[in-house]
C-alpha cells in the first residue's frame, strides 16, 4: 500500500525505494552522506560506529525530507549501512 503525502497541493508518493528516484536524487543524497561522514571523521579522528552511523542516516534522511524527497528510511538505512 503506497502513502501519499499532499504538499503544495500535489499528491507526492512517500515511499519510494532508492531505484525509483531521479538520478540527480540519488547524486544529492549520496554527496550528503559522504560530507556528514567526512565531517565526522575530521572531528573525531576517526570512523564512526555502527550507532554514530544511524546518527548519520538520520541528519540525512532530516536533509532529504527538507529538500522534498520522498524516500522510505529502511531504504536509505540500507543503502549506506
Amino acid at each position: 500500500m503506497e502513502k501519499d503525502r499532499a504538499v503544495d497541493g500535489k499528491q507526492s508518493q512517500t515511499n519510494k525505494k532508492w531505484s525509483q528516484l531521479k538520478s540527480g536524487q540519488k547524486d544529492w543524497i549520496a554527496q550528503q552522506m559522504k560530507l556528514e561522514y567526512a565531517k565526522f571523521v575530521e572531528v573525531e579522528n576517526r570512523l564512526p560506529n555502527k550507532d554514530e552511523k544511524e546518527a548519520l542516516i538520520s541528519i540525512v534522511y532530516q536533509l532529504i525530507g527538507e529538500k522534498g524527497i520522498w524516500i522510505a528510511y529502511h531504504d536509505i538505512k540500507k543503502r549506506f549501512l
